[in-house]
């Protein structure tokens, strides 16, 4: 006797129940959460407090999502890296197919790009730069920051601004409508 399992391939395995009764199963399609965790590397020349608000929108994102578990998540400046300033960022979707994991997981990932986008923020990659203090005639690449961009007051009022627009019960299910991914069927269960 045997048991039949398809796989997430689409074929079919054949195990002997002998066997199946001394293992452990890990059905992953059964989960009330799933997992999604990412490090999000910033340029070093990002300042201090514009990584605290861009941590602070991005924990705002994860609360103002329809799709995520607001209990337990983490957002936190974990790592200085080779070629970056890495932003962990740990969270869960309360969906019940990989389907609709990839759509919320879309949702959230074009939400990051637009606060990073609207705070300044740049993301880096493996990379070397040479620093010229200055060349005549050209203007440096090096961002200068002002006061009024770092105000914290300021920075409040864009992460407000970003999340009211982007979560705005309306204009967020419009933007659901639009989506050009399909969502649906059952749980393929690599998530």
């Amino acid at each position: 006797r045997s048991t039949r399992i398809r796989t997430f391939s689409n074929s079919v395995m054949y195990v002997a129940n002998g066997i199946l009764a001394n293992m452990v199963i890990d059905n992953m399609g059964v989960r009330v959460y799933r997992r999604y965790s990412t490090v999000l590397g910033v340029t070093y020349d990002t300042p201090p407090e514009l990584i605290e608000a861009f941590v602070k929108g991005l924990r705002q994102i994860i609360l103002e999502h329809p799709d995520t578990r607001k209990d337990y998540f983490h957002v936190y400046l974990n790592d200085f890296s080779g070629s970056s300033l890495n932003i962990l960022f740990y969270s869960f979707f309360t969906v019940n197919d990989w389907g609709l994991e990839l759509r919320a997981r879309h949702e959230l990932m074009i939400s990051i790009l637009k606060l990073a986008s609207q705070l300044g923020v740049r993301f880096a990659f493996p990379t070397q730069t040479l620093f010229v203090e200055e060349v005549p005639g050209q203007k440096t690449l090096t961002p200068n920051y002002t006061e009024a961009d770092l105000d914290e007051e300021n920075l409040n009022e864009k992460i407000q601004q970003f999340i009211a627009a982007r979560f705005d019960e309306k204009t967020f299910q419009a933007q659901r409508a639009q989506s050009h991914m399909a969502v649906g069927g059952e749980d393929d269960g690599d998530g």
